[in-house]
């Protein structure tokens, strides 16, 4: 069920925002200015989750992705992509 959320989540994401965090290079030249938003957008998104009283979904991304800006954790990424879910 986690999964499935992550995917809907995931999809309404990019309905909004054309990327995500995960998808941002840190190392790129000039650097890019999408960098600046990709904490304060996990943050936001992790706050609204929490007000709408998703504190599953909020838990499996804070567990799955501490130390990062990305929103979807890496085993469930993969899970995606291995089925042809982008």
């Amino acid at each position: 069920m986690g999964r499935a959320r992550m995917f809907l989540l995931r999809a309404c994401w990019r309905l909004h925002v054309p990327w995500l965090p995960e998808e941002l290079c840190p190392t790129a030249h000039p650097p890019d200015f999408r960098m600046h938003y990709g904490g304060a957008a996990k943050s936001a998104l992790l706050d609204a989750l929490i007000r709408l009283g998703q504190h599953d979904v909020a838990s499996l991304i804070v567990a799955g992705t501490a130390n990062s800006d990305a929103f979807v954790p890496r085993d469930v990424a993969e899970w995606l992509a291995a089925r042809g879910f982008q």
